[in-house]
């Protein structure tokens, strides 16, 4: 019988898992679980971190970048309330690891002068 697997065996295999399957899903799809899958391995073999905004703990770090009124924002991590509340007055929203990358069109206008 071999040795027992330790969390972060199991964690590899998932993502590794996740880049391999090519089957299915459009590319946006993919880049998704993709993300989230190195998310997730990062959890299992970091843990989490805290939001940046209001300190509460934050399961999957990923960075976020937002654009607003012409300014460009980063943070390390939000925790989902965070997130939703900039997606609410960002006019973009990006979460990037390397080359994959999810963005949400934000639910803000730009607000101009006139």
């Amino acid at each position: 019988m071999g040795r027992p697997k330790n969390q972060s065996d199991t964690a590899w295999e998932e993502y590794l898992r996740a880049i391999a399957d090519h089957s299915g899903g459009t590319a946006t799809n993919r880049e998704r679980e993709l993300l989230l899958s190195y998310a997730e391995l990062q959890f299992r073999l970091h843990g989490g971190g805290h939001c940046s905004l209001c300190g509460v703990h934050v399961r999957h770090v990923l960075p976020v970048t937002i654009e607003r009124n012409g300014d460009t924002i980063q943070h390390c991590c939000l925790c989902t309330r965070c997130l939703e509340a900039e997606r609410a007055t960002a006019t973009k929203l990006t979460l990037r690891v390397g080359n994959a990358a999810i963005e949400y069109a934000g639910r803000g206008t730009p607000t101009h002068a006139k």
